[in-house]
């Protein structure tokens, strides 16, 4: 079955999952989702349903995070409902549950870039600061109180919340650092305070090994990684933005980077951009380098410590040109 044959009346399509549908140039993009999706399964029964309606981020963050664990050869077992994803990875098994940041009235809303609101630099602030992680923390906390641990399947398994931010235009333009404070009990950083219980300072966060964050699970992957097909045509245009670049072993530094989708010499992967937060108080940790990302936090020393590979990307603008006409994709 096809992700894009309509299974719901018009009048409910996501706006976004329309735009996509529609699009003369995401071909491959669907086909990639379509590949994906047909190897994935769908133990539930009502991916395509949720995917076209008000949970496409949720179910597009899915296909991606899917993608992902067959990227680092996962042996992935979908044969129960819950979590998300059974796995064993590096010969630790591991439970990934997916989950997203999404509108606060729970409907569908077209949150592409071109709908983001002009801000104040005081807005800026409130939103990346304050509303980004308390965001992120509502719905890391309802996926905490499951419980996954209580499971049967879950049982010796690493549990990791994987999660991304789709509830308002831009809102995949906040970086990992801004949840620093919303995640671990550490002194305020950069005079910000933030007011809320972090994450890992709950009793019911023990059996979180730790939770894994990623901005750029996004159509505009999925068209990028399509396209590294040597069977489709290459993409032309210009993907740049803001990342941590290594400059040694042990520094690292933020700064604009840009490169041509169509050199050939720039390879995207599934990973690239992932940040995963360890738990130093999990019950069942995560052993470092299990999960693939290019930035990790963890506690060493006493003292909470990020850990960068060579290219960590916090946000990524994308401009592709189609037919002598330039399309701007962000994401």
């Amino acid at each position: 079955m096809s992700l894009f044959k309509l299974s719901v009346s018009s009048d409910r399509e996501h706006p976004n999952f329309r735009a996509l549908r529609l699009s003369p140039y995401h071909n491959a993009a669907r086909a990639l989702m379509d590949s994906l999706f047909t190897r994935m399964g769908d133990p539930n029964g009502g991916f395509v349903g949720s995917f076209q309606t008000d949970g496409f981020y949720a179910r597009l963050s899915e296909l991606a995070w899917f993608a992902y664990l067959e990227e680092a050869n996962a042996e992935i077992d979908r044969s129960v409902v819950g979590p998300d994803f059974l796995a064993s990875v590096s010969g630790r098994r591991v439970a990934l549950e997916i989950t997203t940041a999404n509108p606060s009235d729970g409907k569908s809303r077209d949150i592409s870039m071109n709908k983001i609101d002009p801000l104040s630099f005081e807005e800026v602030i409130q939103r990346s600061a304050l509303d980004f992680p308390s965001k992120i923390l509502s719905s890391i906390r309802k996926k905490m109180k499951k419980d996954y641990s209580s499971l049967s399947q879950c049982q010796g398994r690493s549990i990791v919340i994987a999660i991304g931010p789709f509830y308002e235009p831009g809102s995949v333009t906040f970086i990992d650092e801004s949840l620093v404070e919303a995640i671990y009990s550490i002194q305020p950083m950069h005079g910000r305070t933030f007011s809320r219980t972090p994450a890992f300072a709950s009793e019911e966060s023990a059996h979180i090994a730790a939770i894994a964050f990623c901005n750029q699970m996004t159509v505009p992957r999925f068209l990028r990684i399509a396209h590294q097909d040597p069977a489709e045509k290459p993409l032309s245009g210009i993907r740049s933005g803001i990342a941590m670049i290594s400059l040694n072993d042990d520094d690292w530094e933020a700064g604009p980077y840009g490169y041509r989708l169509n050199t050939g010499g720039q390879e995207e992967r599934w990973s690239e951009g992932v940040t995963i937060f360890h738990n130093p108080y999990s019950s069942s940790p995560l052993p470092i380098g299990v999960l693939p990302c290019t930035s990790y936090f963890h506690f060493s020393d006493g003292g909470l410590k990020r850990e960068v590979g060579n290219f960590h990307p916090l946000q990524s603008v994308m401009e592709v040109c189609v037919e002598s006409e330039d399309t701007d994709v962000k994401g």
